[in-house]
């Protein structure tokens, strides 16, 4: 989840991963969150910030 436009990760995701990209072989979706609810919802977006934190989330279907 990235608070970019889709186009920027399509572009990310198809650049190889010496350029600083992800490599065509990620299997993980992408999704973009430009108006950043659910960077607001998992905590990461500071008051006063338009710039998210990074942060990694494990999401269990059973809990």
């Amino acid at each position: 989840i990235s608070a970019g436009f889709q186009f920027s990760h399509f572009a990310r995701a198809n650049q190889p991963q010496k350029e600083g990209g992800l490599g065509s072989n990620v299997k993980l979706p992408i999704i973009a969150d430009q108006n950043m609810s659910i960077s607001n919802n998992y905590g990461v977006l500071p008051e006063e910030e338009d710039i998210a934190l990074h942060g990694l989330f494990t999401i269990d279907p059973k809990s």
